[in-house]
Parts: C-alpha cells; sequence; structure tokens
C-alpha cells in the first residue's frame, strides 16, 4: 500500500490557500476553494504550491520556501505571489521570525 502512496504523491499537485470556504453536504465552495484549485494547477507532479497568503499566515514557523514570484491565475484570479515549500536549498527563504 505505501507503494501505491508514494505513487500517487508523485503524480498528486496541492494548491493551498486560506480564505472562507462553505460548507455544504455534498463538500465545499468557495472562493479560496477557487484559489487553492488554480494554485494546484500550476504546480508540477510532487510538488505544493501556495499563495502567500499562506505564508503570510504560517512566518515564523522555520518552513522552507521557495518564492516563485507573481503568477497569473488562470479562472480570471489575477495575479498573486506564489511559493513552494521545500524547494533548492541556494533559492529557499527560511523564515524564523
Amino acid at each position: 500500500m505505501s507503494g501505491e502512496l508514494a505513487a500517487s504523491a508523485m503524480v498528486s499537485r496541492l494548491g493551498l490557500h486560506s480564505g472562507e470556504v462553505a460548507v455544504r453536504p455534498d463538500g465545499i465552495d468557495g472562493l479560496a476553494v477557487d484559489i487553492a484549485e488554480a494554485v494546484a494547477a500550476v504546480a508540477e507532479p510532487g510538488e505544493i504550491w501556495c499563495t502567500g497568503t499562506v505564508a503570510d499566515l504560517i512566518a515564523g514557523k522555520g518552513v522552507p520556501w521557495h518564492d516563485r514570484g507573481t503568477v497569473e491565475l488562470a479562472g480570471g484570479f489575477g495575479a498573486w505571489r506564489l511559493l513552494t515549500i521545500g524547494g533548492d536549498a541556494a533559492s529557499s527563504v527560511v523564515d524564523d521570525t
């Protein structure tokens, strides 16, 4: 089973954003969900991308961020500062504030 999970992680793309969502019987909905989906669409398989909003919320936790710059998201959501968690050490910024 762990091999299947590892294989799934290699093709999964994760987009993170923080905001208000509507919880419905069939799932969640809202602008924050739509933005997270747009961020996930930018990611390559196996990557975790997030908006600057998420990075700001967990600042000071020692997370190694890799700044990906400002990216225009599909769906008309505009340009957002995006980061990945981890990344290459040469360009990572660890926030220990």
